[in-house]
């Protein structure tokens, strides 16, 4: 008797269950069914891999040795800010425009040093018979001019000393000495009528014969503002960072690009190496890194507000 009571219990409840529970897929009469259309959700913000102009994630870290930051180790993939780039020596609210990240190779391994690229503005380079100057005034203002040894004299001996003579009528931007007798030198310029910037590079060629003497002569040009450059001298090739991207200068004059991204032509880059087969350039705010195997470039800001106030730290 026991066992039926419980069962009419149990029969009696599910009755009530089902009675109380509301048709499938049914709203209450006073509520409408929504019909608006949903808003989707947002994405999570990737421009700064878009301007990048290809995947970002070549290596979410990379390790460093420095002497000038002490505390900095690795550095972490990041976001690239043009504006902090651009504005890093003039900004009146940046409390670290006196630090710099520049790169450089110390027994193998990425070196980060804070060195700014105070140029003067002169550049001087010593060959065989005579020395090259060159001179950057500023606003694309500037020449190259080629000083036989002992050209001061030449007023007084100009059957035996050689005059002074202008290379070029342009900024210069640096030399490179091959040997003695080889180089070249780099200048940058800007087409004011069609407004657009260029460098340009021009090799220079000594003779040994009675007297010596030099001649030079267009070797290479490309687009952008020239920033930094590193001379690779097993291959003779010339690698420029410029505003219009990374170009590589092979044997001959043949200049090849790079990279020509967004973030490349905006690091404003104050160094350059070749490093396992990557560009590493080193800027205001940062290391600028791009793979030229895996065609793959990454940013990696410099976290100075960390690293700064470790090293004061006690």
């Amino acid at each position: 008797m026991k066992k039926l009571w419980n069962l009419f219990a149990l029969l009696l409840c599910a009755a009530l269950l089902c009675s109380c529970s509301p048709e499938p897929n049914t709203l209450p009469d006073n509520i409408s069914p929504d019909t608006t259309e949903k808003t989707p959700e947002p994405e999570p913000d990737y421009n700064y891999l878009k301007n990048m102009s290809r995947k970002m994630q070549l290596a979410m870290a990379i390790e460093v040795t420095s002497q000038d930051y002490p505390m900095l180790t690795t550095m972490e993939v990041g976001a690239f800010d043009p504006d902090q780039v651009r504005d890093w020596y003039v900004a009146e609210d940046n409390p670290y425009n006196q630090y710099s990240c520049s790169v450089s190779v110390e027994d193998g391994k990425l070196e980060i040093s804070n060195k700014r690229n105070d140029n003067t503005g002169v550049y001087l380079q010593q060959f065989n018979n005579g020395y090259f100057m060159g001179v950057d005034l500023g606003e694309f203002d500037g020449w190259v001019r080629y000083f036989p040894y002992y050209s001061n004299l030449y007023d007084l001996h100009p059957d035996i000393v050689g005059e002074p003579v202008v290379v070029v009528q342009q900024p210069c931007f640096g030399f490179i000495q091959q040997d003695l007798d080889h180089g070249y030198v780099l200048t940058r310029g800007l087409n004011a009528d069609e407004n657009v910037y260029y460098g340009m590079i021009y090799e220079l060629n000594g003779y040994r014969g009675k007297g010596g003497s030099w001649t030079w002569s267009e070797y290479a040009s490309f687009e952008g503002v020239p920033q930094s450059y590193l001379y690779n001298q097993e291959d003779n090739s010339i690698y420029v960072a410029t505003t219009a991207g990374i170009y590589l200068i092979t044997d001959g004059g043949h200049v090849q690009t790079i990279v020509d991204s967004a973030v490349s032509g905006a690091i404003r880059a104050n160094s350059m190496v070749l490093l396992d087969g990557s560009i590493y350039c080193g800027s205001s705010a940062g290391v600028y890194r791009y793979d030229m195997e895996k065609n793959l470039e990454a940013w990696y800001p410099m976290e100075y507000q960390s690293i700064v106030n470790q090293a004061k730290e006690p």
